[in-house]
């Protein structure tokens, strides 16, 4: 990840503005294919100009300051998981519902699957959301190939690749907790003390769905 990609301010009347922070590119495309699962620089805003960013090969996330200075490391011991023939299954299971949708022949997946390459481990967590009262939760990955057999023929990366249980740390970065996710729903934006997100049903239909977070006192 030699290249580096840069965060900036977006004002209400689409200018930019201060530089926030400076972080690499990912390794999705290498080599002029396509790498699954190689490690990712994740980040999120935390507070005004606070951003939380770190490279989700490691459960290391530093908390850098408006001036780009770091202020705080969160760090909690993790094993690297190998990727497993199990795990390509379901992806595979994944990109093929995916293609054939798109229109590609089905006689074409065995090219498209060897144009696919993988990393030799798995990530180690999905997303960082900034939550209430300074509070930052990450969410650790999910491995596709420990779900059941019937699970991974319906497979979606996209819905799935993250955990439904979500570690949550202070301001500090104290480990207060994991909070776990109802089934079959995925948070897409943490708002004060509310989560949004899309819930499906057992027919896969679709609902955006208001959580709220219950702070203890």
């Amino acid at each position: 990840m030699d290249s580096t990609d840069v965060l900036r301010v977006v004002t209400g009347s689409a200018i930019l503005g201060d530089t926030l922070f400076h972080l690499p590119s990912g390794g999705l495309f290498e080599g002029g294919g396509l790498r699954y699962f190689t490690p990712e620089p994740i980040w999120a805003l935390s507070g005004a100009s606070t951003v939380a960013f770190g490279i989700n090969s490691t459960y290391r996330i530093g908390l850098y300051g408006s001036d780009g200075a770091l202020e705080r490391i969160i760090s909690r011991p993790s094993e690297p998981k190998l990727i497993t023939e199990r795990d390509i299954r379901a992806f595979f299971a994944y990109l093929d519902r995916a293609w054939l949708a798109n229109g590609v022949p089905p006689a074409r997946l065995a090219a498209n699957h060897a144009a696919v390459r993988f990393a030799e481990f798995l990530p180690t967590f999905s997303t960082l959301q900034a939550g209430p009262q300074g509070t930052l939760w990450v969410q650790p990955v999910q491995a596709p190939g420990e779900l059941s057999d019937e699970a991974i023929e319906r497979y979606d990366f996209i819905e799935q690749f993250g955990a439904t249980g979500w570690e949550v740390f202070d301001p500090e970065g104290r480990f207060m907790g994991t909070v776990t996710m109802p089934p079959r729903f995925q948070p897409r934006v943490f708002k004060g003390d509310a989560i949004y997100g899309v819930a499906r049903d057992e027919f896969d239909v679709q609902y955006v769905v208001r959580l709220r977070i219950l702070v203890p006192r």
